[in-house]
């Protein structure tokens, strides 16, 4: 089966874990928890909304259920993907709360490593019909160049979300371990 909810219950107890051997992520998972304590979310870039200037993050697992809106929206269900897995598994659904998040992400490239420090307004919208963690982020640009500034720099398809504004605390780190920046 698939470790969704395991992998939920032990991030909440500050033991991060990722999904897909990505060990970038894994580091900026423990990096932001470091930094704040609080519990991140490792996500996937979804759809994006131009009327809202919005970008839907999802995943299908490793997303606490204590980052929902409301504990009364959360859906415990299958697990999204299976991967070729003969159990069900389970991920909790459910859209995330609204307020300032940051978004990280450390991408390994033909030059180097580099740090993806973005972040935007987690919007207080429904809960869309996926099996899985949704947050749609209003972003300070427009979405479409955003999403075009995201492509054209080289980005993976994950990334790690965090309530708050870390984008200067990242930026410090970037620095110190000597880690080109990608602000957006």
């Amino acid at each position: 089966t698939t470790p969704c909810y395991a992998a939920t219950r032990l991030i909440e107890k500050g033991v991060m874990v990722t999904c897909e051997g990505d060990i970038g992520n894994l580091v900026t998972m423990c990096l932001l928890h470091l930094l704040t304590g609080d519990i991140p979310c490792f996500l996937e870039w979804g759809m994006y909304d131009v009327k809202e200037n919005a970008m839907l993050m999802v995943h299908h697992g490793a997303g606490s259920a204590l980052l929902a809106k409301s504990a009364d929206d959360v859906r415990i269900t299958p697990t999204g993907e299976k991967w070729g897995f003969k159990g069900k598994g389970a991920s909790f659904r459910y859209i995330g709360k609204p307020g300032r998040v940051t978004i990280a992400s450390l991408i390994n490239d033909d030059h180097g490593w580099k740090m993806l420090i973005t972040g935007g307004e987690a919007l207080d919208v429904p809960c869309r019909p996926y099996y899985g963690q949704q947050f749609m982020i209003k972003m300070s640009h427009p979405i479409e160049n955003y999403i075009e500034s995201l492509c054209r720099e080289g980005v993976t398809h994950h990334a790690i979300l965090i309530y708050g504004d870390l984008r200067e605390e990242l930026q410090k780190v970037a620095k110190l371990l000597d880690i080109r920046q990608f602000l957006l």
